[in-house]
């Protein structure tokens, strides 16, 4: 601690002068003293030092303990000179014949000096330094007085005193009052020390025959007030509240501060920590937002004290933007932002901040981490469909027969092939880039209807299929998100609850809910579910771009079977983003159909999509994954405007393709021995049309796979070729996908999302043979051929070789 003379008090002693003058406490520092002089500036380390220094001057520094040792030492230091001559002569002298008396003179004039100053330096810290810490005027069996344990129940309501001084202090003598004309209403009548920077509890239960620490009255949770006071009478210190629910308390948060909140969960006789709020439930809706939705932002905030909340986003990057969130219900803080552009890149992360200046943020490491989305954003179907967390037998690693690895399926219930190359599997909402799925071969392809099993084992150094952690039995998140160029969107997602030994959960039937499995089928489907849902197919919408007052309706028709009676099955339609109207359909057989009124405004986006139950309550959504995928039409899309967002009209064609670059594919000057499959888009416009936001798909439920960037037009009766060869870090005309040798469905959206065009095929383009249309920018159907004509008119029979540059404009 601090000496006791750190400032000199009693002066110093030269060659020259035996004693200077005793100078008093508090006469500044100098340049090497700096570290004790800001240390007594605190108030109870001053009062410390003042304590210790009274009981110096009252013990240590007597008078006559002083004159005696001094005298003592003189004695010594005279009968070790007399045992060497040498030093009779400089060492003992007339000079300090005086020297106790000299010395106690020294000492009497500082202690009177300090003494006379001390009260001034002194007194307005000489305070016990003890608070009334947290208050609870009920109880509950969570904190119970143990004198009542069995007798009277464990209702007493308690008091907390915190000695935040650096010296113990006894509570004897002190009072305590709940009346503002009484202070003296209860006097602690016997010792009852706290320890310094420690706690002490005494009971509100007017049972004083149980102990010192009980006191004589009780306190109310409406309307009342504890006060503290010191042996003479003089207010310590005092809390007041208006309403405390039963086994709520009062606190100082931290111990001692000024701050008071009222906590729910009391801490009695332990620490009121500092607690930075609780972020919880962070969403944003819709998902995913269009470019004319206005986003909200939600979160659940909890603290026991008041803080501000705070949105913070940026958009493709422009740098982050602060944005307060508001209040709206007990707990929910939200926001609105306005739409963005088609495309556009939204990251965002909530901070809630208090008055102590504690930060909590989600996610927990932003700004490194944070949430994304893509605006008009469509994910692929997948399901996380199938997964054990606690196996030891029952499924073995299929490449080590010893191991017995924790398993997570994922399912394809789409019509189209899928890639998982570049997403990413997580057992942590918070980190969804936690193992990456990489391949080095196609294994990563998971066709329509089918199952692709990943081996949570920790150990995903030993293949592709294997997943950099384990699955914990006791529950926990399973989160599928999309690829990094794509925000790490989730794409499904589940959380699951303890699991016993060998159990799997799973959704039934197949991308359904979630069940625990009467037998579990890994890579497999889902059968030992009951009843099977409806089955939808054959789904037909006639016309494909209605015409006000010519096409008034459009014709939806499906096929819906199961092995139970059907119950009902509904179509659901509205404008974009609009409100929904659920019809149902009308039965012919296993055949529904319903029109859909199209007698809008031209331009007008129509969405929609089916749902059949069957009479055991199992659904099922077309598209798959309904209302989150949609089916949508734009009344009157051959008229609308080259120049708004709905364009280009219908006569944008994709007029000829490529889907195996090994014969007919486009070399590229870079990479003369690597030949890529191809699209040609052909313009059948007089106008030059901006494609800039469109997009090249090659899956009906992911229609993102090539956003064709910015500055990317086509010319009145022109061709544009486009590389499929997943490259698009070479050029904008690289597109960000490889077609499917077994067959795949290419397609060209606009801006809304509305299919403009389509090429669908089988294994017949295996072999490196052309697929295109008869007629440039024609109606009628698609042909094969050995002639490729990339930029230029398609040639049906060829009989010469043609090379083939890459044309792009």
């Amino acid at each position: 601690m601090i000496p006791w003379d750190y400032d000199y008090a009693y002066g110093t002693i030269s060659a020259d002068i035996k004693f200077n003058q005793p100078s008093g406490v508090d006469l500044g520092m100098d340049q090497n003293r700096i570290l004790p002089q800001r240390g007594v500036n605190v108030p109870q380390y001053r009062q410390y030092f003042c304590t210790q220094l009274k009981d110096y001057q009252n013990h240590i520094l007597d008078s006559t303990a002083v004159y005696n040792n001094v005298a003592i030492f003189q004695q010594s230091m005279l009968d070790d000179a007399r045992l060497d001559w040498l030093k009779i002569g400089w060492e003992y002298s007339y000079q300090h014949d005086d020297l106790p008396e000299q010395f106690s003179k020294y000492v009497r004039d500082g202690q009177a000096l300090i003494n006379g100053q001390m009260g001034d330096y002194c007194d307005p810290y000489d305070r016990p330094y003890i608070e009334i810490n947290e208050v609870s005027p009920t109880t509950t069996e969570a904190f119970c007085d143990p004198a009542d344990i069995g007798v009277d129940g464990c209702s007493d309501g308690w008091v907390e005193i915190y000695n935040k001084g650096l010296l113990p202090i006894d509570l004897n003598g002190f009072y305590f009052s709940n009346e503002e004309q009484n202070l003296k209403k209860h006097r602690i009548s016997a010792p009852l020390v706290i320890p310094p920077l420690d706690r002490i509890i005494i009971w509100a239960d007017g049972q004083t025959s149980q102990g010192v620490n009980h006191l004589s009255f009780k306190l109310d949770n409406e309307n009342d007030f504890l006060i503290l006071s010191d042996p003479a009478g003089q207010l310590l210190d005092s809390v007041s509240w208006d309403s405390l629910p039963l086994g709520y308390s009062i606190a100082r948060i931290p111990d001692g501060a000024e701050r008071i909140e009222t906590l729910s969960g009391p801490t009695p006789n332990t620490e009121n920590k500092q607690e930075s709020p609780e972020l919880s439930e962070v969403s944003h809706s819709p998902t995913p937002p269009s470019s004319e939705d206005w986003v909200t932002f939600r979160a659940k905030i909890e603290d026991e004290g008041k803080f501000n909340a705070t949105l913070y986003y940026q958009v493709d990057g422009s740098g982050f933007i602060a944005f307060p969130l508001t209040n709206t219900i007990t707990d929910i803080w939200s926001g609105t932002l306005r739409p963005q552009a088609s495309g556009s890149r939204v990251q965002y992360y909530i901070e809630a901040e208090d008055l102590d200046g504690l930060i909590s943020r989600w996610p927990s490491q932003a700004p490194e981490t944070v949430l994304e989305y893509i605006v008009d954003y469509q994910p692929p179907t997948l399901y996380i469909n199938e997964l054990m967390a606690s196996n030891s037998t029952l499924f073995l690693d299929p490449s080590d027969s010893t191991a017995a690895p924790d398993y997570i399926e994922i399912y394809n219930p789409g019509p189209w092939a899928v890639n998982l190359e570049g997403m990413f599997i997580s057992d942590d909402e918070s980190q969804p880039e936690k193992h990456r799925l990489d391949s080095d071969s196609d294994q990563f392809i998971i066709g329509a209807g089918e199952f692709k099993l990943f081996l949570a084992d920790g150990n995903g150094s030993a293949g592709s299929h294997h997943l950099g952690f384990k699955l914990s039995k006791g529950g926990e998140d399973v989160v599928l998100s999309d690829r990094a160029d794509f925000g790490h969107q989730v794409i499904d997602s589940h959380t699951f609850d303890e699991q016993d030994e060998e159990e799997a959960s799973g959704r039934c039937w197949n991308g359904g809910s979630w069940e625990i499995l009467a037998s579990p089928s890994p890579g497999e489907s889902n059968t030992s579910c009951g009843k099977q849902p409806p089955v939808l197919a054959d789904f037909t919408q006639t016309p494909r771009w209605p015409i006000k007052s010519v096409n008034n309706e459009v014709v939806v028709e499906i096929t819906a079977t199961d092995d139970v009676l059907m119950r009902q099955t509904d179509l659901s339609y509205r404008t974009l983003n609009g409100e929904w109207t659920t019809v149902p359909m009308a039965k012919n057989g296993d055949r529904y159909t319903y029109a859909i009124p199209a007698n809008l405004d031209i331009g007008t986006i129509i969405e929609y999509y089916i749902e059949a139950v069957d009479v055991n309550g199992h659904k099922s959504q077309y598209p798959v994954g309904a209302p989150a995928h949609l089916n949508r039409f734009m009344v009157h899309f051959s008229l609308v405007s080259i120049n708004n967002d709905f364009a280009p009209p219908p006569n944008l064609i994709l007029n000829e393709l490529v889907a195996v670059g090994v014969q007919r594919g486009i070399s590229e000057e870079n990479e003369p021995n690597e030949k890529s499959a191809w699209i040609e888009i052909y313009n059948a416009e007089a106008e030059t049309i901006n494609l800039s936001g469109y997009r090249l798909a090659h899956d009906l439920f992911f229609p993102h796979d090539y956003v064709i960037p910015n500055g990317v037009t086509i010319a009145p009766n022109g061709y544009l070729t486009f590389l499929l060869d997943d490259d698009p870090e070479q050029g904008v005309y690289h597109a960000a996908f490889k077609p499917l040798v077994s067959g795949d469905t290419i397609k060209l959206y606009n801006r809304s999302n509305i299919l403009v065009d389509e090429i669908t095929y089988g294994t017949e383009l295996a072999t490196g043979l052309v697929m295109a249309r008869i007629v440039d920018g024609g109606t009628s159907s698609f042909e094969l051929t050995t002639c490729a004509s990339p930029g230029s008119e398609n040639h049906i029979d060829c009989l010469r070789n043609t090379y083939i540059p890459f044309v792009s404009k």
